[in-house]
C-alpha cells in the first residue's frame, strides 16, 4: 500500500520547520562573514501594484528584523568592512532601492525612518532630471492605456502575439513585453517601442505621468541624511554590455558627475541596470574602477561572503551580488537569516 499525503501537507511541514525559529536562530548565527543586500525597485500603498512592494509588508519585514535583533547597516558601511578585512557580524543586512521613483521617498523613506534603517537609493539621472522616461515604462503605459486588447511584438526576426481583457493582463502583458525586449541595444529597443506605440494608437507624454514620476532632485537633497543615501545607475539605463564603448563610458561616468552635482555626499558605489551576468563585462568594471569608485552592486543572486574580497585600498572589482526582497514572510525570513544558503546547500549536496 502506497502512502500518500494531503495536498499541500509535505509543503506546510517544510514551511513550518524552514521558519521554525529554532531553525532561524541558527542559521543566523551561522551567517558571520556574510551579508544579505536586498534590493527594491517600486512602492506602493496595500491593495495597489501587483508590480510593487506594498508598505504594510515593508513595515512587517523591518519590524521583524528589529525584533529579531539583526544589524541593519548601510551600504557603505558593508563596503568599507570588506575594503578593511573587517569581519561580517552575523545578521548583517543592507536596504538598497534602484532607479528613482517618486514613491521611494512618499511612501518608503517614512518606514526606512521609522525603523532606523538605512536604505541607499540608486537613481538613473536623466530620469530625474525629466528628460527621460525608463523604457519599460513606456511599454507599460501605452499597454494601460490603449483602447485595444492586443499587440504583434518582432523579437529578433520573430513575431510574438500578446493579448488582455482586464487590468491584470495588461500588467502581465506589459512585463512579457518588456521581458521580451530586454537584451537589445538600446536604439533598437526605441526603435521597438515607437513601433508598438504607433501600433496601440497611444501617444507617449513628454514627461512621466504620476504612476511613473522620479522623485526631484529638491526631494532627494531633503532626504539624504545618515539613514538614506544616494548612488550612480546611469544616466538612461541602458544594458551596458549591448551599447559599444563609448556610450557605456558615459553612461557610467556622467551618471557619476550629475549625481555628484546635485548630490555631494553621493555614495561611490554604482548600480549596473538590469544587473545579472550577460548585463555588463570587464570593460565596464574597468570603467568603475577608473573613476575611483569603491564597489559596484548586480542582480546576481546571492549573499556577500568576505572571504571573496580582497581588502585593500583599491575598488572592490567583483560586483557585489544582491537579493530581491520577497513578500511573503515565510520567503523573507528564509533570506534574511541566511536558511535559503543552507538549502541551496542541501541542494548540491542531493
Amino acid at each position: 500500500m502506497v502512502n500518500s499525503f494531503p495536498p499541500g501537507l509535505f509543503r506546510r511541514t517544510a514551511l513550518r520547520l524552514l521558519t521554525h525559529p529554532w531553525v532561524l536562530e541558527r542559521a543566523a548565527a551561522r551567517s558571520g562573514g556574510r551579508a544579505a543586500i536586498f534590493m527594491l525597485h517600486r512602492f506602493t500603498e496595500p491593495g495597489g501594484s501587483p508590480t510593487a512592494f506594498a508598505t504594510d509588508t515593508l513595515r512587517t519585514h523591518l519590524k521583524w528584523l528589529r525584533k529579531e535583533q539583526y544589524r541593519l547597516v548601510g551600504l557603505e558601511t558593508l563596503v568599507d568592512e570588506l575594503r578593511e578585512g573587517r569581519p561580517i557580524p552575523p545578521r548583517t543586512v543592507v536596504v538598497t532601492v534602484d532607479d528613482g521613483y517618486a514613491d521611494f521617498l512618499d511612501l518608503a523613506v517614512p518606514i526606512f525612518v521609522e525603523f532606523d534603517c538605512p536604505a541607499t537609493v540608486f537613481v538613473v539621472t536623466d530620469f530625474l532630471d525629466g528628460r527621460h522616461w525608463p523604457w519599460w515604462d513606456r511599454i507599460k503605459y501605452a499597454v494601460l492605456h490603449t483602447r485595444l486588447g492586443r499587440c504583434q511584438v518582432g523579437v529578433n526576426g520573430t513575431a510574438r502575439q500578446f493579448a488582455w481583457s482586464s487590468t491584470l493582463q495588461r500588467e502581465s502583458a506589459a512585463d512579457s513585453i518588456t521581458e521580451s525586449l530586454k537584451y537589445m541595444p538600446a536604439a533598437a529597443r526605441d526603435l521597438a517601442i515607437q513601433t508598438l506605440l504607433a501600433q496601440l494608437e497611444v501617444e507617449l507624454p513628454l514627461k512621466p505621468t504620476v504612476d511613473f514620476a522620479p522623485m526631484r532632485w529638491d526631494q532627494l537633497r531633503s532626504a539624504v541624511s545618515d539613514l538614506i543615501s544616494a548612488g550612480p545607475h546611469t544616466v538612461t539605463h541602458p544594458i551596458l554590455a549591448m551599447e559599444d564603448s563609448e556610450t557605456a563610458t558615459r553612461e557610467i561616468a556622467d551618471s557619476w558627475v550629475r549625481l555628484k552635482q546635485e548630490i555631494p555626499s553621493a555614495l561611490p558605489i554604482f548600480c549596473y541596470p538590469n544587473g545579472d551576468g550577460g548585463a555588463f563585462s570587464d570593460r565596464e568594471i574597468d570603467v568603475v574602477e577608473a573613476l575611483g569608485l569603491k564597489a559596484s552592486v548586480s542582480t546576481r543572486r546571492g549573499y556577500v561572503a568576505a572571504r571573496d574580497y580582497r581588502p585593500g585600498p583599491g575598488t572592490l572589482r567583483s560586483p557585489l551580488p544582491r537579493l530581491s526582497l520577497e513578500g511573503p514572510t515565510h520567503r523573507f525570513v528564509q533570506l534574511a537569516s541566511g536558511v535559503e544558503r543552507l538549502k541551496s546547500q542541501l541542494r548540491r549536496n542531493l
